[in-house]
This record gives structure tokens, C-alpha cells and sequence, in this order.
């Protein structure tokens, strides 16, 4: 089995619901991370692709798996950026009134793992903020570097 090339783990005191409505909807990525929506039917072997504010793709993939509430799983590749396509999966478990956030980047670039090492904690860090409080964080322009 292949091994991850970058993991991410979180908790963010909110719901599963609340978290995969962050993920999967359109307006919900776009109050947390730079504007940019999301767009799919999340439905397997469906297209994802996030647009800048611009209008412009930012990254694209397939579904490749998608139960609701528990776990995303997508081919992945950031336009401009990654020349091939990896996969990202994240799970949602619930831990009491938290929930236990596990993210795996599988099949980076060596060029861009230093890259995606800026990306995915300024994500996470713009998600759970915008969970918790209402508000996203304000990242370093690193996280916008590709």
C-alpha cells in the first residue's frame, strides 16, 4: 500500500456535518479559503474543481470515494503547479463535542512537497478558525506561493 506523502491531523470543535458542509459546498469553501468555490456532485467518478474569485480552475480530480459526513477521497492536481495528479483523503471521526480531522496527501511531486507543506496547514488552520469562531484566518502570503 502506498504510503502518504504529506498528513495532516486536526480537531476542530464543530460537527462532522458542519465540517463536510465546508468541504462539499460551493459558498462554504469560499468564506474560509481565498474566495475560491468548490464544484462537483460528489458523486463517484465525478469531476471537483475549485475556481479562484477569478473564475479561473485552481485544482481539479475526480471523486474517487464520498461518504457523507465521514470521508472525502479525490484525485487531486493544483493547475500551474503539479504536473501529475495525486490524491487527497480526509476523514471526519467524531470525538464528543470534537471531531478528529485525518488528512492524507498521497502521490506529491518531490518539487512541490515543500509547496503543499505551506498549502494544507494554511487550509486547515482558514477552515477550522472559520468553524470555530465564524471568521477565517489571515495566512501568510506563503500559503498563496505554488
Amino acid at each position: 500500500m502506498q504510503k502518504p506523502s504529506y498528513v495532516y491531523v486536526t480537531y476542530i470543535n464543530s460537527t462532522p456535518q458542519k465540517i463536510w458542509q465546508a468541504l462539499t459546498s460551493k459558498t462554504g469553501m469560499a468564506k474560509y479559503f481565498y474566495g475560491r468555490t468548490v464544484h462537483s456532485t460528489w458523486k463517484v467518478g465525478a469531476p471537483i474543481e475549485t475556481h479562484t474569485p477569478e473564475g479561473k480552475v485552481d485544482w481539479k480530480g475526480k471523486v474517487l470515494a464520498c461518504k457523507p459526513h465521514t470521508r472525502l477521497e479525490y484525485s487531486f492536481q493544483i493547475m500551474g503547479f503539479m504536473k501529475k495528479m495525486g490524491r487527497v483523503v480526509f476523514e471526519l471521526v467524531p470525538q464528543g463535542k470534537t471531531v478528529l480531522v485525518k488528512f492524507a496527501h498521497y502521490g506529491v511531486e518531490k518539487r512541490c512537497v515543500e509547496g503543499i507543506g505551506f498549502g494544507w496547514p494554511c487550509f486547515f488552520a482558514s477552515l477550522k478558525s472559520y468553524l470555530e469562531t465564524g471568521k477565517p484566518v489571515v495566512v501568510p502570503s506563503s500559503c498563496e506561493k505554488k
